[in-house]
């Protein structure tokens, strides 16, 4: 099937334990874009998801608990779509994440 025939969509997953946490804003955000139609938000833990196979365009990693992050890419990859993208955010910054 074309990439025009599959749904977007837009999933925050955050447990929100952060001190300054910023993803529950997110659907603010999502709405003055004009994108809330494409948004779900979940609070919970990324680690505990079941992805359908090849249902993600683009996995932003946004987290800083890198001991675990070799066997969540491992069993994440399998969702992301062929031409799609596994993003890591604070690679650079945060050495728990550069380790794995």
């Amino acid at each position: 099937d074309s990439y025009q025939s599959r749904p977007s969509s837009l999933l925050c997953i955050d447990n929100c334990a952060h001190q300054k946490e910023t993803a529950t804003g997110a659907a603010a955000v999502a709405q003055n874009l004009g994108l809330s139609q494409y948004f779900e938000f979940i609070a919970g833990d990324a680690y505990d998801m079941q992805f359908d196979a090849e249902s993600i365009d683009l996995l932003w990693c946004d987290f800083g608990v890198g001991a675990r992050m070799r066997e969540f890419a491992g069993g994440a990859w399998k969702s992301v779509r062929p031409g799609g993208f596994l993003v890591c955010h604070s690679t650079l910054t945060n050495q728990g994440t550069r380790d794995w």
